[in-house]
């Protein structure tokens, strides 16, 4: 009873709320269009009826025409039937006429003030605000228990005040004019029904002794008959939806009455959602009035009350520790039958996979209040995965594919579930191993039902999974991951046996690829700790890499065939057990052997080793030279002679010095392409590397002097600068002469400053000499400038104190005449201005 008093109320206010709303948007546009079409429409009538007294034989089409004439004449616009349609009816087009509103005044105030409150809506309006204050009125005097009266009097008077409301609104109900108002007698009466039970129920029978329950089920009863006449005689979808309250109040009256646990509650709203289901199938069959009215309302009660029951249910019985309890496994059991014949009334697909999805939970409920084991439970799971996946082939059979792939996907959700849930219980391998396996057979049956690729993707994963748990935890060999390793091995190459048989299926193809790709991946990572094993397997996938490129017509894949054999030579070096320092140059002459192979290959594989060797050549000696210098191999001892310490080289940095000798093999190998392809760029990109090479083996062997560093690198630049001068790129000649001078005069020029100064500036001395020399040669100013540049500043470093020491009276008179003279110099040589400026 309360639940119809807490729903039915909101329900049908929220409905008049809209609708007052909704009137309130519309009132003035639906105003304004009903008094110009009223206001048209008295006056056609009235001048109509002035021109039928006067002529009474006239016929409409002769005043069409006169108002055709009279509208031309206002317009000055000339409408007329074209010639050769005038055997045809004739399409007059309506002609809105625009009627000035009149001006207000007090007489049409009166006279419309009293005309505007038999409108439709001013009479609903009415209606909603006496029936809000008269069922406001009744829960104010049930809710206070007016004290006045006699308990039961109270109950009479609120009941003869229902049957009142009820009655003449049943009899309003039937006069046209009056309708709506029976309408809203007829619903303030239904409505009341709740207060009058309550009524009875405090004013008279809680006295008695009579308990909730039974006032409870008997105004539940009473309302749900009411609501099911209103509903079918006034055909209103309100009725239905209350009755479904009604419907489901009752049953929870019939609870209350037994006093059962509160558990049982879920268990009657599920039961009302039957009854309310069962109900919808007596109206299936009707027009489409008799649906909207009844079927639709009733299918979306019971579709709200289910869910929102089994929620609440399990939400209360977690919380009190009631989840695997007789009451909420039967409740889940009803809510998937619910959903069952939801499917096979309403045959929606969905309805059957929220079945097939209660009915597993149902069953760990049901096992877990047994206290059956776990593997039982488990088994018996994998088993409805299994009757679903059967169930998918009969509905693919029966061209019900919704229903097939939802089968799929539960059944598939379901075996996968199992096995992460047996990998949180302490079960025996063996068991393990079939639930692991079991995902592999349904995803597996699941493509050849389906026709679908991407469900093996799920068989792959499991696969892998079985075979782990099979040899780990089944036959024991975890001290033994090379076994597993090369078990793998072999199913990889057997998935790329499938790839290469379903290359015209692309979707199998990038499926067994990708699990291709997984099984060598786990091949690896499960021998690296065995270098032998490792070896096998990265040879095999070497293979299995150069043998795509041709199966499948990718040739970068020889990219990644070469990687992989650089791999195999590392495994190969560590499984014969050489030593690390000469891994160098190993990988250096494998290099070799690739560009060797590009000389002799097919065009179109022919730069794919030429440039797997650059890569590998290039790639060595950074990579190892970098860990051999973050791991100085160095000794040093002390020299008394000098008091200072001196490295010295031990065998820990042989690795340092075969990655020298790697550098020095790639400047070799890109200076040979250089001349085979005659590229000047190559060429001058292993000259690069031969002087990075250079300044990296001055630094392998301890020397700090820095013109060991710059001089060669000058004369680095000065050589490139000459070759550009060869071919006529003259800035770029340019730019290589300054960045060579900057590295011959600079640093030198700094050290001719500093201590020992003196042979600095008789290197600087010399090089200025040379740059003369060579600018005199080859006619390069730069080089004399440079060369004076140089000879001057040396004199200058070895001078500059001697000069410094003279009498200042002799600086500052030297410096004066050097001012005169460059001002004399000047005006010598100035161009004479023309006259006149």
């Amino acid at each position: 009873m309360g639940i119809i008093l807490l729903l039915s109320v909101p329900v049908f206010y929220i409905i008049g709320l809209i609708a007052f709303i909704s009137w309130l948007l519309n009132l003035s546009s639906k105003k304004s269009s009903e008094i110009d079409r009223r206001k048209f429409l008295e006056k056609s009538i009235q001048e109509l009826s002035g021109t039928l007294a006067q002529s009474p034989g006239k016929k409409i089409s002769d005043q069409i025409d006169e108002y055709k004439t009279e509208l031309e004449n206002l317009t000055n616009k000339k409408y007329f039937v074209p010639a050769q349609s005038a055997a045809k009816p004739v399409q007059i087009q309506p002609h809105k006429v625009n009627l000035e509103e009149p001006k207000p005044t007090l007489g049409g105030d009166i006279e419309q003030f009293w005309s505007n409150w038999y409108s439709e809506n001013s009479i609903n309006l009415l209606l909603y605000i006496g029936a809000f204050l008269i069922v406001a009125s009744a829960s104010i005097f049930v809710g206070f228990q007016w004290e006045t009266i006699g308990g039961t009097a109270k109950a009479f008077l609120i009941s003869f005040l229902t049957l009142a409301f009820f009655g003449f609104g049943i009899w309003f109900y039937q006069l046209p004019k009056i309708k709506n108002a029976g309408s809203t007698f007829t619903a303030i009466g239904a409505l009341l029904i709740p207060f009058c039970g309550l009524a009875w129920y405090n004013f008279v029978f809680r006295e008695t002794g009579v308990s909730f329950g039974w006032v409870w089920l008997t105004t539940s009863l009473v309302a749900l008959l009411t609501y099911a006449f209103l509903a079918f005689f006034m055909r209103n979808a309100f009725y239905t939806y209350i009755s479904s309250l009604g419907t489901l109040s009752l049953v929870l009256s019939l609870i209350n009455v037994y006093q059962l646990n509160r558990e049982f509650y879920v268990l009657g709203g599920v039961f009302s959602a039957f009854i309310i289901l069962i109900g919808r199938q007596l109206f299936v069959s009707g027009d489409q009035e008799i649906k909207s009215k009844f079927s639709l309302p009733l299918e979306v009660s019971s579709n709200i009350i289910t869910p929102v029951s089994l929620i609440y249910g399990l939400l209360i019985a977690t919380s009190s520790d009631k989840l695997f309890t007789f009451e909420a496994t039967l409740a889940l059991f009803m809510g998937a039958a619910y959903y069952f014949f939801s499917y096979i009334f309403v045959n929606k697909a969905y309805y059957l996979a929220i079945a097939e999805i209660l009915f597993p939970l149902a069953v760990v409920l049901f096992f877990k209040w047994q206290g059956l084991s776990n593997e039982f439970l488990l088994y018996t799971l994998n088993g409805i995965a299994l009757f679903d996946l059967a169930l998918s082939y009969l509905f693919k059979r029966y061209s019900l594919k919704e229903e097939s792939e939802a089968n799929i996907i539960i059944s598939i959700a379901i075996s996968v579930l199992v096995f992460f849930t047996s990998l949180a219980l302490d079960l025996r391998p063996i068991h393990l191993t079939i639930f692991a396996f079991l995902p592999v057979a349904v995803s597996t049956i699941a493509t050849v039902v389906t026709e679908k690729a991407e469900y093996l993707a799920i068989t792959s994963i499991f696969l892998a999974i079985t075979i782990y748990i099979y040899l780990n935890r089944l036959l024991g060999i975890d001290d033994k991951p090379y076994i597993i390793s090369m078990v793998y091995l072999l199913s990889a190459v057997g998935f790329y046996a499938l790839s290469v048989a379903s290359k015209r299926a692309q979707s199998y193809l990038q499926i067994f690829s990708l699990s291709t790709v997984l099984f060598f991946a786990l091949s690896v990572i499960l021998s690296l700790t065995s270098p032998g094993y490792l070896l096998i397997v990265s040879l095999v996938l070497t293979a299995v890499l150069f043998a795509a490129s041709f199966q499948f017509s990718q040739k970068n894949f020889i990219y990644a065939s070469n990687a992989s054999l650089f791999f195999s030579l590392l495994n190969f070096l560590r499984f014969v057990d050489v030593s690390s320092d000469y891994y160098p140059l190993a990988f250096s002459g494998l290099s070799y052997v690739l560009y060797l192979v590009s000389q002799v290959a097919p065009n179109e594989f022919k730069d794919k080793f030429r440039i797997s060797s650059f890569v590998g050549i290039l790639a060595t000696p950074i990579l190892f030279g970098l860990y051999a210098m973050s791991n100085p191999g160095y000794d040093y001892s002390y020299d008394y002679r000098t008091g200072r310490n001196i490295r010295q080289l031990d065998l820990f940095n042989i690795l340092e010095r075969n990655s020298l000798i790697s550098a020095y093999g790639a400047t070799i190998l890109f200076a040979i392409d250089s001349t085979i392809i005659k590229s000047r760029g190559m060429g001058y990109f292993a000259s690069a590397i031969g002087m990075a090479t250079y300044l990296w083996q001055i630094k392998f062997l301890g020397i700090t002097e820095a013109q060991t560093y710059t001089l060669p690198l000058a004369v680095y630049f000065m050589v490139l600068a000459y070759l550009r001068r060869i071919v006529g790129d003259l800035s770029k000649r340019d730019l290589l002469d300054f960045a060579g001078l900057f590295f011959l005069i600079l640093p030198t020029l700094m050290q001719s400053f500093g201590n020992h100064g003196a042979k600095y500036s008789l290197l600087f001395g010399v090089e200025g000499a040379i740059l003369i020399a060579l600018g005199t040669s080859l006619k390069y100013k730069t080089y004399i400038y440079a060369g004076v540049f140089a000879i001057v500043a040396a004199v200058i470093s070895q001078t500059y104190e001697y000069v410094f020491s003279l009498p200042r009276w002799i600086i500052t008179g030297v410096a004066g005449l050097a001012f005169l003279s460059v001002a004399i110099y000047l005006l010598l040589h100035r161009k004479e201005e023309p006259e006149g400026r």
